[in-house]
């Protein structure tokens, strides 16, 4: 007896410390080890194991087992008690297939010694029959107590390391035989106060395992020091509660698992990612209710799992990558066999009840402008009966509360299998468009004041159609402003689009009506004739250079049913003129009829608005939408203008201020297969011109005499202007074109005045800007009588004209007229004093010499007898006689030269010529001594032996 109380124990622990020594190469220390022969109680106290570098592998203060041997004879061990006390494990990980027990378990290989050949063990030995163990182990009950694990990593970057403890455990009425089952109770505490319990059953025979599990407050940080290194995200708070019931029985040919009541809740949870100022998830609670799993079936179903109250934070970058793209990139990569599995495990069949997402707060931020776009959106949604099966129909609703104003809602169904299908009612009320401001600031310098947007719709995708709408959208209260002027730029009240139908399979937009109300836009031309708009807009990046592929693609199919305009207004200031012009167009209604790109049918426009104070605009026509340059006939009039309100531009134009008077304009502009040819009218009523204004840019065109001849006798103005032009051709301007015809024109009247004159009587009239006057005359004869009256039929239509009628004379050719009408004067007169008897000639002749001896020209006569003289043929035997006609001849020609004709004499002659002119237009053609205006006596240079008076037109 004392060797089982004294030796067996002695020997126990030289043999435990031996073994450990020499297999393991471990150090061993015991304090105590009991035996009690008679009760088979064992003691052990005091145990500590550790490596020869004194790292400790497991330490106890107590281990007691008692052993009932009375059992043996039916053939069982009955063990009724084990109790373990304040256990310590140590267990260190020190790479990735090295941890300590491979590291024990490769030192027991390498210490073990040379086995010799013995039999082979039969299974009769060890077996009865009936494949039966020998004996039954029977444990009544298994304590385990105030237990630690204390592990350490250093496969991580960063070594991790934790203590689990206190650990106790708990083993009832165990025992290997048949149908035998066992009860358990684990709890253990973790890291920061968590606590895991486990409690319930199992059997060996056959192999079941079943009861309830719960982990309390465990938190995150745990598992997240562990994965530190490979996780993109920093984790600084989380904590999870879990609970479930399982069951698994592995005594089948298949294992059969059961996990059931499960219930999870996240909360608390706070994650950042490096870079961010703000958490990337906070807050908020996941929970999952009565989650099912089974397996083999492979089926998972929960009650519901619902999000509530958390906060996320989606941002992309410069480069328009999103940081959640960036995380689930940056998260370590699977590298699981890729090989099929050869198992027949069917597909996970998942259902869930209801999903929830309740008062989700998302904040979304876009650096990628040059201005940051951001905005909180606040959901709440629900998704119900969630499932992967076939035709599964599955109910959800979601509503979104925008940080900036507004609300998006909708409701519907949603299958995903066998294919995707989606049916639903989404509602916009009022969302306001001001995040849209950081994009539009990318393209011009404008500022989205304010603006919302509304909209019904029925969505439905579905394998016959990808996306299909029907619905109503509207836009309310939208305004935009220019930076650069701080002042309005663009606004409407309303915009209404109705009946929206589009398909996607059929390409197809049709639209029933478009109704605008109360449409604003601003138009302004600064001081270099650069319009705001253009100043507005920035420059953008030039286009790649790499060849776009052919796009084959079918068009879509678009149609308008109407479009309504009420109460449009514009204001136009132009800013590069002298004087500033500016001026309203507003009260513009009208509409637009439909079409369609089906069709062929032109649009018609009607439009009808206020311009000025008292002016009307009308817009009526037709254009192809879609080829407006092929086919468009537009009539625009301008009723009743203010004519100084238009002075800006006459004075850039002309140099002049308008004064008074209005004007109706009419365009019609038709344009076909790309030429343009247009018709302006324009009926100018009472028009006085101003004072003059110097303008760099003003055209020399005598303004005044080119409204006196356009001004009919009621003093209206009708002019037509047309216009032609290729419009395709990038060069051509219709503003320039149009100019450009009016300064033709006018240049056209005024520098042919008399042309126009002659148009105004009959097409057919040459004009009458002269008439001709044989030398040294100044009668009228018939022609010329016929060209006045010509002349002053067109003056008459124009009473604002005045003819100027010069006194012209040919110096030269006049003053020979008049000396040879002087000299026949003198022989008039020296004749009546001769007598009458003689014959003619000799009466001349007297005169002449007479004449000729007063004046004492020389030759004398005897010498110019001589000439005449030497100039006939005479017989040999005559004396030569006088040639009585060359001789008067000469004498005349001689007084002719020598007759005086003084200025005075000219300018007489000019002024007969002169008031000749004026007595006939007077007397014959009845215009007014106003119209009439004589000019100063002028010297012209005589055009084939006549003098011409040349007329000039001028106005009053």
């Amino acid at each position: 007896m004392l060797a089982g109380f004294y030796f067996l124990p002695w020997l126990a622990e030289r043999q435990l410390k031996s073994t450990l020594d020499q297999r393991l190469q471990l150090q061993t220390q015991v304090q105590d080890i009991q035996f009690n022969p008679f009760t088979f109680e064992l003691n052990i106290a005091g145990l500590a194991i550790q490596t020869r570098e004194n790292q400790p592998i497991l330490a106890w203060d107590s281990v007691y087992v008692n052993v009932d041997p009375s059992q043996l004879i039916k053939g069982d061990i009955s063990i009724p008690t084990v109790d373990i006390n304040a256990a310590d494990l140590h267990f260190q990980r020190y790479s990735e297939a090295e941890n300590t027990l491979t590291r024990l378990a490769n030192t027991w290989q390498e210490t073990a010694p040379e086995k010799e050949e013995s039999e082979p063990v039969t299974a009769d030995s060890t077996t009865s029959d009936a494949d039966e163990p020998l004996f039954h182990v029977v444990l009544n009950t298994l304590s385990f107590e105030g237990g630690e694990i204390h592990y350490l990593d250093k496969v991580p970057a960063e070594p991790f390391k934790t203590v689990i403890s206190p650990i106790n455990f708990q083993l009832n009425q165990f025992s290997t035989q048949a149908d035998e089952t066992a009860k358990t109770t684990l709890n253990m505490e973790l890291e920061d106060k968590a606590n895991l319990s486990v409690a319930g059953t199992f059997s060996l025979s056959p192999l079941t395992v079943a009861g309830q599990l719960k982990l309390n407050q465990f938190n995150l940080q745990t598992p997240y020091r562990y994965f530190k290194a490979q996780l993109p995200v920093e984790l600084k708070q989380g904590v999870v509660n879990i609970s479930l019931d399982y069951d698994v029985d592995m005594s089948g040919q298949q294992p059969s698992v059961d996990i059931n009541k499960t219930a999870i809740q996240l909360f608390d949870l706070n994650v950042a990612q490096p870079g961010l100022d703000k958490a990337l998830i906070a807050d908020g609670q996941l929970q999952l209710e009565k989650g099912r799993y089974r397996y083999p079936d492979n089926q998972l179903s929960i009650d519901k799992v619902s999000v509530n109250e958390a906060k996320l934070v989606t941002i992309m970058n410069e480069q328009g990558v999103i940081n959640w793209q960036q995380l689930l990139d940056a998260l370590p990569k699977s590298e699981a066999d890729d090989a099929q599995e050869t198992n027949d495990t069917p597909a996970i069949q998942l259902a869930i009840s209801e999903v929830g997402l309740n008062n989700i707060d998302l904040f979304i931020e876009d650096k990628q402008p040059q201005l940051p776009s951001n905005m909180t959106l606040n959901l709440t949604a629900s998704l119900n009966n969630l499932s992967l099966a076939d035709k599964q129909i599955m109910p959800f609703n979601a509503n979104i509360k925008v940080s900036s104003g507004g609300t998006l809602s909708t409701t519907g169904e949603l299958q995903l299998f066998p294919e995707l299908a989606v049916t639903a009612a989404s509602k916009i009320d009022q969302l306001s468009l001001t995040p849209l401001q950081p994009y539009i600031n990318e393209y011009a310098m404008v500022t989205l004041e304010n603006g919302q947007l509304s909209a019904n719709a029925s969505l439905k995708s579905n394998a016959d159609d990808a996306f299909l709408v029907n619905g109503d959208l509207a836009l309310s209260s939208l305004q935009i402003d220019n930076q650069n002027l701080k002042e309005k730029l663009f606004s409407l009240d309303a915009l209404s689009i109705n009946t929206i139908d589009f398909s996607l399979k059929n390409k197809e937009l049709a639209i029933s009506d478009i109704e605008v109300n109360q449409l604003y836009s601003r138009i302004f031309i600064n001081k270099d004739g650069v319009t705001n708009l253009r100043q507005l807009l920035k420059e953008q990046p030039s286009a790649s250079t790499a060849t776009a592929t052919e796009n084959n693609a079918e068009p879509y199919k678009v149609s308008i049913g109407e479009v309504i305009i009420n109460k449009a207004s514009s204001r136009f200031t132009d800013e590069s003129l002298p004087i500033v012009f500016d001026t309203e167009m507003r009260s513009l209604d009208g509409q637009i009829s439909g079409f369609s790109t089906e069709s062929d049918q032109a649009v018609e426009l009607n439009l009808e608005g206020q311009v000025q104070e008292f002016g009307m605009v009308e817009i009526e026509g037709s254009l192809a939408p879609f080829n407006i340059t092929e086919e468009s006939n537009v009539a625009m009039s301008f009723s009743n203008l203010d004519l100084p309100a238009m002075s800006p531009y006459t004075i850039k134009f002309a140099g002049r201020k308008i004064a008074d008077g209005r004007a109706d304009v009419k365009l019609n502009y038709e344009i076909q297969n790309g030429n343009l040819n247009a018709s302006n009218s324009l009926v100018i009523r009472d028009i006085k011109l101003g004072e003059r204004v110097e303008s760099p840019e003003a055209v020399d065109l005598p303004l005044d005499l080119a409204v006196a001849l356009l001004k009919n006798s009621e003093g209206v103005i009708d002019l037509s202007i047309p216009v032609t032009g290729d419009v395709n051709n990038p060069q051509f301007e219709m503003g320039p074109a149009i100019r450009n015809a009016i300064f033709n024109a006018i240049r056209n009247i005024v520098t042919s005045p008399f042309r126009f004159l002659a148009n105004l009587i009959g097409g057919d009239e040459q004009p009458v800007d002269n008439i001709q006057f044989k030398a040294g005359r100044a009668d009228l004869t018939p022609p010329q009588k016929e060209a006045l009256l010509k002349l002053s039929e067109a003056l008459v239509q124009r009473p604002q004209l005045i003819l100027d009628i010069p006194a012209p004379y040919a110096e030269k050719l006049d003053r020979q007229q008049l000396q040879l009408k002087a000299v026949e004067q003198d022989i008039k007169a020296g004749l009546e004093q001769t007598d009458t008897d003689q014959q003619l000639l000799v009466r001349r002749q007297t005169v002449l010499e007479r004449l000729y001896t007063e004046q004492a020209l020389s030759p004398d006569l005897t010498a110019v007898k001589l000439e005449v003289m030497a100039d006939n043929t005479a017989a040999d035997d005559e004396e030569p006689s006088v040639d009585l006609l060359a001789y008067n001849s000469k004498l005349k020609s001689r007084l002719v030269a020598n007759k005086v004709i003084s200025e005075a004499d000219l300018n007489n002659l000019a002024k007969a010529r002169q008031q000749a002119v004026m007595l006939y237009l007077q007397e014959q053609a009845k215009l007014s001594e106003a119209q009439l205006h004589a000019g100063m006596v002028k010297q012209e240079q005589a055009e084939q032996d006549v003098v011409i008076m040349k007329f000039d037109i001028r106005a009053q």
